[in-house]
């Protein structure tokens, strides 16, 4: 059975309208706790491609670009 993310700060803004979508910003420091926890150290990620298919605004994409050479951010909106 999967129990269902109830945390009080993903829940207080969700919309509970199935017909909106959900816009969740990554924040940069989040962003680069993952990369630095996860992805370095042995990734050569200057020379590699990554790619952002829920890019949102594009906090997390901007980020990202600090290290990998290149970063292709996509959404099903365009928030500008």
């Amino acid at each position: 059975m999967i129990k269902q993310n109830t945390s009080h700060a993903v829940m207080s803004q969700r919309n509970p309208n199935m017909d909106t979508f959900d816009n969740f910003p990554t924040p940069p420091w989040a962003t680069r706790a993952f990369v630095e926890s996860q992805l370095l150290g042995t990734n050569n990620l200057a020379a590699s491609t990554c790619l952002e298919p829920a890019c949102g605004q594009g906090y997390m994409s901007e980020t990202l670009k600090e290290y990998f050479g290149a970063v292709s951010s996509f959404d099903i909106l365009d928030y500008g």
